[in-house]
């Protein structure tokens, strides 16, 4: 994180201001010298990584959960972007993006 330009006090304190239904609620972090852990809500569903890799069954089709997933994870952004100063996540992808319904 220090490496990026951020201290590790900032990025805890940003991410415990994040509140917003799809946002993965941050509960604390745990810093080593070569690791960093956080501490978030349970959500039961994994990640859509997961998802899309074991949906033979069609689950998740596109109109049905997929194009509601998409729409979830644009609301989260678009609510860290609207922040003052705006926050970006760095790391968005699939196996980042947590399903809890």
């Amino acid at each position: 994180t220090e490496k990026k330009g951020i201290s590790k006090e900032n990025l805890v304190s940003i991410l415990k201001s994040l509140r917003h239904t799809n946002v993965v609620q941050f509960l604390g972090a745990f810093f080593s010298a070569d690791r960093i852990a956080l501490l978030t809500e349970f959500l039961p569903r994994g990640d859509l990584h997961r998802l899309l890799g074991r949906d033979t069954s069609g689950q998740l089709g596109w109109y049905r959960r997929g194009r509601a997933v998409a729409l979830d994870v644009v609301r989260g952004i678009v609510y860290m972007h609207s922040r003052k100063p705006p926050v970006a996540h760095m790391d968005l992808k699939p196996a980042n993006c947590l399903l809890g319904r």
